[in-house]
């Protein structure tokens, strides 16, 4: 693939422009929504990790957390994320949001629309392409 890449423009111009798409997503939200995510970042991000394996995710979570207070406090929908903070966002949700579904429904409400948003995206690093 990398091959046909240098020699190919057409080809070379199709895995850039999909490559672009994967590298930032931008997450449709409404207003509310950005909102409520900032709300338990924020509530999740002043608790101390307990491993530097979650100190590392709670770092990304930390831009994160700064982009939608900056969304949030400008009254503006969706968010943008790059590869990164894609991958720390599924590694958080995946261990502990579910402490949200009753201590912020609507919030709870939004991580699951947000991973929504991110699984098509997760699933396409996987798919391997064949000659």
């Amino acid at each position: 693939m990398n091959r046909a890449v240098e020699t190919d423009p057409i080809l070379n111009y199709h895995v850039t422009a999909i490559t672009a798409k994967l590298e930032e997503m931008t997450i449709k939200l409404n207003e509310s929504q950005v909102k409520a995510l900032w709300e338990i970042l924020e509530d999740f991000l002043s608790m101390k990790p307990d491993s530097v394996s979650l100190e590392l995710v709670c770092l990304l979570l930390e831009d994160l957390k700064e982009k939608v207070r900056k969304r949030s406090r400008n009254g503006k929908e969706n968010i943008q994320l790059d590869e990164k903070q894609l991958l720390a966002f599924q590694i958080w949700h995946y261990h502990f949001s579910t402490i949200y579904e009753l201590k912020h429904p609507f919030g709870y409400f939004t991580l699951n629309a947000i991973i929504n948003q991110i699984k098509p995206i997760a699933h396409a690093h996987r798919i391997n392409i064949q000659n």
